[in-house]
């Protein structure tokens, strides 16, 4: 029988949590345990945008599993560490990108 809804709701938020249980729990650059996320260290060919919590949080463990390189970032210096991940090409235009303070 299918999840519904709310059970895959919770699914998708223990298995984000024990990934980054795993992980270390705590951001990889400052500490911080608040607002944890899971970063791709060598950037990702996928929208996490186009797809589910739930969705989201299995291909996030088969990337583990397969030994993509994952680390958890704060939401700060994950929304920071995006910007110098984009592909670079002639017709990129160049343009400063500033940092959110970190709350630590």
């Amino acid at each position: 029988m299918p999840l519904t809804t709310a059970q895959r709701a919770e699914k998708a938020r223990e298995l984000r949590w024990k990934l980054i249980t795993l992980l270390g729990a705590a951001c990889a650059i400052c500490g911080s345990d608040e607002a944890l996320e899971i970063d791709h260290r060598d950037g990702r060919s996928y929208d996490v945008r186009k797809m589910g919590r739930y969705d989201r949080a299995k291909r996030y463990w088969s990337e583990y599993l397969a030994g993509v390189r994952l680390r958890v970032l704060c939401k700060t210096h994950n929304a920071g560490d995006g910007n110098t991940k984009r592909k670079v090409t002639a017709m990129t235009p160049i343009r400063a990108t500033r940092r959110a303070p970190c709350a630590r």
